[in-house]
């Protein structure tokens, strides 16, 4: 009989194999329900827009995301973690200001600048609409990141995928988040935060499938669109 640890790679290859099966399974249906997808090719023809899938860690921002990009042609998914995860590697904490010398990076001043920045610059390069997935609970941050955006691109949308805190626990967990580990610790506050008016629109998640939450977003912006053109 094999050892655990001798059968893990096995293990992990079919558990890859069902979640890639369970992904196209999701994308299928959705193509089968939206019946407004061919609406959204507007898109292409126009100014680039700008996608903000925000909400707390666990909610399926980063799942909703990569489900939704096909659906809006000529587009790539910006995610603002990388550069995060950058300036934390180029400025030591040691030369942090006081404030910014937390465990988020969120709270260094140049993180929220050089996201509007280097966003605009990916626009004005590459002519692509940004569908960004990013936690943005904290309002100063929320606030300076929405309206640099809107500098660059009117048309914005903002969606802000909500849970209950059971529900997000439940959801990190599966994915293997360390029980009491940072995320963990950030949901609370996040599930609280993410109430409020200032964060529509509000999508509540728990119990949907991605597929279902895209096709939500996908008819609301498509929505949006013929308000706004009508």
């Amino acid at each position: 009989m094999k050892k655990l640890t001798d059968r893990t790679p096995d293990l992990l290859s079919r558990m890859a194999e069902e979640r890639q099966a369970d992904a196209l399974g999701q994308v299928i249906a959705l193509l089968d329900s939206y019946d407004g997808f061919f609406h959204l090719h507007h898109f292409a023809k126009g100014d680039h827009v700008i996608i903000m899938i925000n909400g707390a860690f666990g909610c399926g921002k980063t799942s909703t995301a990569q489900m939704l990009q096909p659906f809006v042609a000529n587009s790539l998914i910006f995610d603002p973690e990388e550069i995060g995860a950058m300036i934390r590697k180029i400025i030591p904490e040691k030369v942090r200001h006081i404030h910014e010398q937390t465990d988020d990076f969120q709270d260094i001043d140049l993180w929220k600048t050089l996201t509007v920045k280097v966003a605009g610059e990916v626009k004005k390069k590459y002519q692509k609409h940004l569908i960004v997935p990013m936690t943005l609970y904290k309002e100063e941050n929320f606030h300076y990141i929405y309206n640099g955006f809107k500098e660059l691109d009117e048309e914005i949308y903002h969606f802000c995928l909500l849970a209950s805190e059971d529900t997000l626990y439940n959801r990190l967990a599966k994915r293997g988040d360390p029980a009491g580990g940072w995320s963990f610790q950030q949901t609370a506050k996040c599930a609280e935060a993410f109430r409020k008016d200032i964060f529509q629109e509000h999508v509540i998640t728990d119990h949907l499938k991605i597929s279902e939450i895209v096709n939500i977003i996908l008819k609301r912006i498509n929505n949006k669109d013929k308000c706004n053109s009508a």
